[in-house]
């Protein structure tokens, strides 16, 4: 059996940091220092490869292939928007977002590279794959862990939410890092056939699952309660398959294994249990970070606005109503104002951030201070796309999107395991850049680590 090169020991250890990073905000340079080791052993262990160039070249292209029409809209997307800089009048934020491009491109081609000489051509059979499924589980769990202790002994990270759990400012992307985590770890378990109530699935859901509804992201909690009806629902009915011979019943008991159910339902008990205990700890170490400050005649740290389950009730008694409608109309009321080839091409790189800055609209000007309208952008990367690129970069996005669920619906119709993993993540993926993401999926880090995995 060959030895792995050093580069090949490297990469998950890089692609975990890197998880952490996004969680955390940082990892204390190791990711940077993983990431020169990476490059540095790579160069050296595979000088070959650029001496055999149109080899490489074609080994790379037939793992390219599967995702052919995906690479090819993606390609194009990126070269368009690239063309868009040529005319922008608010080139703010290049740099921020191509050295994610350029970090990730690298990334997408080691993991290809990595790939191409794993064991199987099945995603759960393959050793390669798992290793970097247990990244994304073990960065998720650590991230979820550290934040709980941080509370406690706030020596690393400030506190930032008192009474909610984040490492960082954007408690969404700290909360999508332990979402696919748990995702990730449910996958791995899921193809040994563990028990229901093994103690590596229990560990997994206890750790991750109050993380995710503690950091008060209402959308990755929908998301996680959505994975765990699925899961439940999957997990009951294969079991129930795998139990019985007679397939000719088509009655509920018949399909459905209804121990599996109540399974699922004592780890959901837990998972709410364990939530509740450490919402009332979260409540009564703010109190005492409180009456500490006071003591001391200063200023509390960590932003009072509510714990968790707080932010919840209020959106279920109609509260908390989103900004984004807000945000949205500006966006469409601009482009609708476009000249036609302004219409087809946009107004250039950057501007669905110019015009926050500059709107007159009465309802953004209320509902935002100045300070924050400089960070605003259109929250969905379609409207962005238009105002950026036009017509043209909007089509080319979405195209790109089509082109995944294509092949994803194909994977699922000639019954590839592991298809359900990329099914949900990437449906996340997706859905979190029509709500959100400042620069689009292209500075989105799970877009490209998926789609290379894929």
């Amino acid at each position: 059996m060959r030895t792995k090169c050093v580069w090949e020991k490297i990469l998950p250890i890089s692609v975990g940091l890197m998880l952490y990073e996004l969680a955390a905000g940082s990892s204390f340079y190791l990711m940077e220092l993983s990431l020169v080791l990476l490059a540095g052993s790579f160069l050296f262990e595979e000088r070959r490869l650029f001496m055999q160039l149109p080899k490489t070249i074609s080994t790379l292209g037939q793992e390219l292939k599967r995702l052919c029409w995906v690479w090819i809209f993606l390609g194009l997307y990126l070269g368009w928007e690239i063309v868009t800089l040529g005319y922008s009048i608010y080139p703010e934020g290049v740099f921020d977002k191509y050295k994610v491009v350029f970090l990730m491109v690298c990334f997408t081609i080691l993991i290809l590279w990595y790939r191409q000489k794993g064991t199987s051509s099945e995603f759960l059979m393959d050793n390669r794959r798992k290793t970097l499924l247990f990244v994304f589980a073990v960065s998720a769990m650590t991230a979820a862990v550290l934040s709980v202790i941080n509370i406690s002994f706030p020596v690393l990270y400030p506190v930032l939410y008192g009474r909610r759990l984040s490492l960082r400012l954007d408690y969404n992307l700290f909360s999508q890092v332990v979402l696919f985590g748990l995702i990730a770890g449910e996958t791995l378990i899921g193809a040994r056939q563990e028990n229901i109530l093994c103690k590596k699935r229990l560990f997994l859901w206890l750790v991750c699952a109050p993380a995710v509804v503690l950091s008060s992201s209402r959308r990755n909690t929908i998301f996680l309660l959505c994975f765990f009806v699925w899961t439940m629902l999957y997990t009951a009915v294969k079991i129930k398959k795998e139990e019985t011979d007679s397939l000719g019943k088509h009655s509920l008991k018949a399909i459905v294994s209804w121990k599996s159910v109540l399974q699922w339902a004592a780890v959901l008990m837990g998972v709410i249990v364990l939530t509740g205990l450490m919402q009332i700890y979260l409540d009564w170490q703010y109190e005492r970070m409180e009456e500490r400050a006071r003591l001391e005649n200063r200023e509390v740290t960590g932003i009072s606005d509510g714990s968790a389950l707080e932010r919840y009730e209020q959106i279920a008694q109609g509260g908390g109503e989103s900004k984004r409608k807000i945000i949205w109309s500006v966006a469409i009321r601009e482009y609708t104002d476009f000249s036609l080839t302004e219409k087809l091409t946009g107004k250039g790189f950057g501007y669905d951030r110019l015009l926050y800055q500059k709107t007159d609209d009465r309802e953004l000007l209320e509902a935002y201070a100045p300070e924050s309208r400089s960070l605003l952008s259109a929250h969905c990367f379609v409207l962005a796309d238009l105002l950026n690129s036009g017509l043209i970069g909007a089509v080319l996005g979405i195209l790109v999107w089509v082109a995944i669920g294509v092949r994803l619906l194909k994977m699922l119709l000639a019954g590839e395991k592991g298809t359900m993993f990329f099914v949900i993540t990437l449906g996340i993926t997706f859905a979190n850049n029509l709500i959100s993401n400042r620069y689009g999926f292209l500075y989105d880090k799970y877009f490209w680590l998926l789609l290379s995995m894929l």
